[in-house]
């Protein structure tokens, strides 16, 4: 059996490596966890001082959230694989782009026997 045509090797790595080397969540420093913890420590659940914490935490989730679906929505491997060229088969040539598969050169004695 043959090895697969290049251009199909070549599709099959670039989705293996958006699936496998793009981030699944954001880079994000837990810095907004450790804060919230350390202020509800300090004054206590349901203190007012903490709001800005918790506002800042929940922001840092919701942008974790929301990572994967804005990755999608970008399509990074849709439009790489659209900027690849596409193979050019012979049969599928049309017009004067087409080569036959047995031309027969044309020549002064063709017809005479």
């Amino acid at each position: 059996m043959a090895p697969p045509p290049k251009y199909v090797i070549t599709r099959k790595l670039i989705r293996h490596f958006f699936k496998k080397s793009l981030p699944k969540t954001p880079i994000l420093v837990s810095n907004e966890a450790s804060q919230l913890f350390e202020c509800w420590k300090l004054n206590g659940i349901d203190s007012a001082k903490c709001e800005e914490f918790e506002d800042a935490f929940n922001y840092a989730s919701d942008k974790m959230k929301s990572y994967g679906e804005r990755i999608k929505k970008m399509n990074f491997t849709g439009e790489v694989l659209s900027k690849l060229p596409k193979p050019d088969y012979k049969d599928l040539k049309k017009g004067r782009f087409q080569e036959k598969p047995f031309f027969k050169k044309e020549d002064i004695f063709r017809g005479l026997y």
